[in-house]
């Protein structure tokens, strides 16, 4: 799938209507409505609430943001200044665990983040979405400053286990026409998939298009190009099965 750079980014091209009309956009932007009342009304809880200090800020946050999110679960921790753009497209499971710093961000109204139950996602990780989805299912822990980009859209089973700083993209830039910057070329999406029981270790990259087998592992520092079969262990640069789990 093919989208240009002015689509990819889920921002519409200049457009008439004044300044009003550019508030309506950008209310829809963050809001997926282009309600004024409900793009002040989330403004004014998060003010509220992002920053709230202690543990038990931790505890009251999920419980005022089932206001503004898809679905919140029961038992759920977010710690303080936790950003969700789009939050109407955002669902946590129970139980979910959510760090610092960390940030939700659905870059096209329709596109969707999907937390399963029983997830860790610490502190400084970033999850974006649009126009792919990024669905995780339950009991997977995300590793400090793992970057997930998701516009061609990402799936990961139960039980997987994501170091820190790990980079997952699902988009390619195009850069065959030299008389265009590279920013401005059309973008390529290509899904990821990650099956369940899938160790990745940290500062691996894993590159568009690839589905990771079950119960594999995926060694530190590694660029996974192509398909891992399942209970494989890949390592290197590009990544290659050494062995059988």
């Amino acid at each position: 799938m093919e989208m240009g750079a002015h689509d990819f980014a889920g921002i519409k091209g200049p457009d008439k209507g004044g300044f009003m009309e550019d508030i309506r956009r950008y209310a829809e932007k963050r809001t997926g409505t282009r309600s004024l009342l409900r793009f002040m009304l989330q403004g004014t809880i998060f003010t509220l609430f992002t920053g709230f200090p202690t543990a038990l800020g931790s505890f009251v946050r999920p419980l005022v943001y089932r206001a503004l999110m898809a679905g919140v679960g029961s038992g759920c921790f977010i710690e303080k200044n936790v950003k969700l753009n789009t939050p109407q497209r955002v669902t946590f499971g129970d139980r979910v665990m959510v760090g610092e710093g960390t940030i939700f961000d659905v870059v096209e109204p329709r596109s969707r983040i999907v937390v399963g139950d029983d997830v860790k996602i610490p502190r400084y990780c970033t999850l974006r979405a649009g126009p792919g989805d990024i669905t995780i299912g339950s009991k997977v822990n995300i590793g400090t400053f793992s970057f997930l980009a998701g516009y061609g859209g990402l799936s990961m089973g139960d039980k997987v286990a994501i170091a820190s700083h790990v980079v997952i993209m699902t988009y390619l830039h195009g850069f065959s026409d030299r008389s265009v910057a590279i920013r401005d070329q059309d973008v390529e999406l290509r899904p990821v998939v990650i099956e369940e029981n899938v160790w990745i270790g940290t500062h691996a990259l894993i590159m568009p298009g690839v589905r990771i087998g079950t119960g594999s592992v995926i060694g530190a520092g590694s660029v996974v190009t192509k398909d891992i079969p399942p209970y494989s262990v890949a390592v290197g640069s590009p990544a290659r099965v050494i062995k059988e789990r």
